[in-house]
C-alpha cells in the first residue's frame, strides 16, 4: 500500500505542477503578447510623433503661426475689427477685443498645433499638407476662419503653409 500511496501522491504532485507549469507558460504567453503589442504600439507612436524632426516640426510651426498673423494684420488693415496678436516663442494670442482671446501654440512633443478658444480646445495634426483636427478632421484654417467669426465678428481667409 505505501508504494501505491507514494504513487498516487507523486502522480498528483506532477499533475500539480504540470498544471502550474502550463498556468505559467500562460502567463509568459500572455505577458509576452502584451509585450508585443506595447511595443508595436510604441513604435507607431513614435513612428508618427517623428514625422519631422523637431527643428523641421518648429520651423513649419512657427510659419503656419506667422501666416496667421499676416492675414490677422490684412484684416485689421481692411476693416475696423478690434483684432491684435502677438507671436512668442510659439504661442500666438489673438486679441479679439470683447470677444476674448484665442491662443494658436505649437506642441513640439506631439507635432501638433494647439487652438484655444471660447468654444473650447482643438488639435491639429499635418496630414500630407494640411493641418486636420485630429478628432473631427477640419482644417486649421476653417476652425480658424469660424473661431474668429464668432469671438471677434471678422471673416478671413487663411492659407497656411504645409509640410516643408
Amino acid at each position: 500500500m505505501p508504494h501505491e500511496t507514494i504513487a498516487s501522491a507523486a502522480s498528483e504532485t506532477m499533475m500539480v505542477a504540470t498544471k502550474r507549469r502550463n498556468i505559467r507558460l500562460l502567463e509568459l504567453y500572455a505577458l509576452d503578447t502584451m509585450c508585443k503589442a506595447i511595443d508595436e504600439q510604441s513604435i507607431t507612436r513614435r513612428g508618427d510623433a517623428c514625422m519631422t524632426n523637431e527643428s523641421e516640426f518648429v520651423a513649419l510651426a512657427d510659419r503656419v503661426l506667422m501666416a496667421i498673423g499676416a492675414a490677422l494684420d490684412v484684416a485689421a488693415d481692411s476693416s475696423d475689427a478690434d483684432l491684435d496678436w502677438s507671436l512668442n516663442d510659439g504661442i500666438l494670442t489673438i486679441d479679439c477685443g470683447d470677444g476674448g482671446k484665442i491662443i494658436v501654440n505649437r506642441h513640439v512633443s506631439n507635432r501638433e498645433l494647439w487652438v484655444a478658444a471660447k468654444s473650447g480646445g482643438f488639435h491639429f495634426k499635418d496630414d500630407g499638407g494640411v493641418w486636420r483636427d485630429t478628432r473631427s478632421s477640419d482644417a486649421l484654417a476653417t476652425v480658424l476662419t469660424r473661431l474668429l467669426q464668432a469671438q471677434s465678428g471678422v471673416e478671413i481667409a487663411f492659407v497656411l503653409p504645409g509640410r516643408i
